[in-house]
């Protein structure tokens, strides 16, 4: 049962929806530490901050990549990296100019988080990036 409904019997769900629900049930299945389908109190906290438990930073992960990941080929691009963050509309004084503090991202992915040179962001490098050892 999820959110009030037996698997959305009768109901059409929008795909916004439906990812929503994979992603949650997919969160509570690796939150459920001692995998009796319920959350305890701390199983919960896991579930609802997965970046602050060790067991939840390969979801962290994967939920991250599948945001910003727009061609959805499981890395993401220094485009889609920048992407993330700058959007030009928000910056309409700069008439298309990108701001200095961009120029400084494209750096940093390229000369620090994209270890392997390859253009793109595997995994383990974005987990590097987001959750640092």
């Amino acid at each position: 049962m999820v959110y009030g409904a037996s698997d959305g019997e009768g109901q059409e769900l929008s795909p916004e929806y439906s990812k929503m629900i994979t992603r949650d049930e997919r969160r509570w299945k690796v939150a459920d530490y001692d995998s009796n389908g319920m959350l305890d109190r701390t199983e919960y906290g896991c579930f609802m901050h997965p970046e602050d438990c060790d067991h939840m930073r390969d979801i962290v992960v994967q939920e991250t990549v599948e945001d910003i990941d727009k061609d959805k080929d499981g890395f993401v691009s220094l485009e889609e990296y920048i992407g993330d963050m700058y959007r030009p509309e928000d910056y309409p004084e700069l008439n298309g100019k990108e701001p200095d503090w961009v120029g400084s991202e494209r750096e940093m992915f390229q000369e620090h988080r994209d270890k392997d040179s390859d253009g793109k962001l595997n995994k383990d490098e974005m987990r590097d990036w987001i959750m640092p050892p």
